[in-house]
């Protein structure tokens, strides 16, 4: 394997750029009470399975620019942050597969007193679908990825010290911009709302008793739902060197068509971090619930679960690895639609300076389905170098 011309044409031009700007300025900047922080990540990418095809693959490096900015601010009882980010690109050995994603976000928080906080958000995205990861990339007829854009909108209050009540909302909607044909069917509105309560139990512990519920609304697709999840379960912070949340409960997802199948199932959520070092810590992240159709049946069934082991070799070394699995199971089909995928990794990170750190990172990616030409393998190498302005 080797870099591309681009990007190494690239990484010269803005090296001297950063250079440059180290010179001048640090990697934030303080105007009265705001801050501003950006940063230049730019990526070369080998993938050997571009379109996860089972047979019939497609390679490409991948050359990516991402640069992003922020800027917040502080005043009396008031946060405010915005952010804009943006991801280009370019497929050497197939440039169908191009993109150009927008990433913007804006969010407002105040601390109205010590017992009572309010924190509101709004995102608007441009994003796509890589050709092989959803419903239109199990067939190389569709020549260009699945454009889309999303609006997020949501707010919470709390309240409360010791025991502590969170009030949670949020809009959101997602529609595509092309290859209608297929893509039509998956556009909705959705709205979200949730309710904690939590009590300490001990000085680092919290019990939590939770409910929330979710309505989704399809555009053309007679797939009208609305989802409703009861939690009990427990916080905690660095207790026997471990912290993490865990949820157990009940979901129940009923369809407005009587012809569709409503569930109601046992649901979990653990996040666990166990850190027996200062340099060491595991995480295990595991869940259950239910996705959106991704063109086929009424939902899929998801189980999955991640673990990873991050390890700092010193303050300017450090290294990741990671695997996870899920298994999947389609709702609503003729035929029984099942798989599990695969995914198993490794990073390291190097700090060259404070504004300038260098990333490389392996993945295998494994899916196996019980439909034909549905199963896949993949590996991606990836070397990045990481900016601050």
């Amino acid at each position: 394997m080797r870099i591309s011309f681009f990007t190494l044409a690239s990484l010269q031009v803005i090296g001297i750029a950063l250079f440059s700007a180290h010179v001048k300025a640090a990697a934030s900047t303080k105007l009265e009470s705001l801050y501003s922080t950006s940063f230049l990540k730019i990526s070369e990418v080998y993938n050997d399975n571009i379109i996860n095809q089972e047979k019939r693959k497609t390679s490409s490096w991948i050359s990516i620019i991402d640069p992003s900015f922020s800027i917040k601010g502080e005043k009396g009882i008031s946060q405010v942050k915005a952010t804009y980010r943006l991801s280009k690109g370019i497929y050497q050995s197939s440039s169908n597969d191009n993109y150009l994603d927008h990433f913007t976000g804006v969010s407002v928080g105040f601390d109205l007193s010590t017992r009572l906080q309010t924190r509101f958000s709004f995102n608007y995205n441009k994003k796509h679908d890589p050709r092989g990861s959803i419903f239109t990339g199990k067939t190389i007829s569709i020549k260009t990825p699945d454009q889309y854009h999303e609006t997020i909108v949501d707010g919470n209050i709390g309240y409360g010290v010791n025991a502590h009540i969170d009030v949670k909302g949020e809009y959101s909607n997602k529609y595509y911009d092309n290859n209608r044909l297929i893509t039509s069917a998956r556009d909705f509105d959705a709205t979200a709302g949730s309710t904690a309560f939590s009590y300490p139990v001990g000085s680092k512990t919290k019990a939590v008793l939770e409910v929330r519920y979710k309505r989704f609304n399809y555009k053309t697709a007679n797939l009208d739902s609305n989802e409703q999840r009861y939690f009990v379960g427990a916080d905690w912070e660095a207790t026997a060197k471990t912290s993490g949340t865990l949820r157990l409960g009940y979901l129940k997802k009923s369809f407005t068509n009587a012809a569709l199948t409503n569930t109601s199932q046992f649901s979990w959520e653990l996040n666990m971090d166990w850190q027996p070092t200062t340099y060491s810590r595991l995480t295990l992240a595991t869940n259950s619930k239910p996705h959106e159709s991704d063109g086929r049946g009424s939902f899929t069934k998801t189980t999955g679960s991640t673990l990873t082991w991050n390890y700092a070799w010193s303050s300017h070394l450090n290294h990741a690895v990671y695997v996870g699995y899920s298994n999947n199971q389609y709702q609503d089909v003729t035929m029984p639609i099942t798989y599990t995928f695969m995914v198993v990794g490794a990073s390291v990170n190097y700090q060259l300076q404070r504004w300038l750190g260098i990333q490389t990172a392996y993945d295998y990616r494994n899916r196996n389905s019980n439909q034909v030409n549905s199963s896949y393998t993949g590996n991606i190498w990836t070397l990045s170098f990481v900016a601050a302005l």
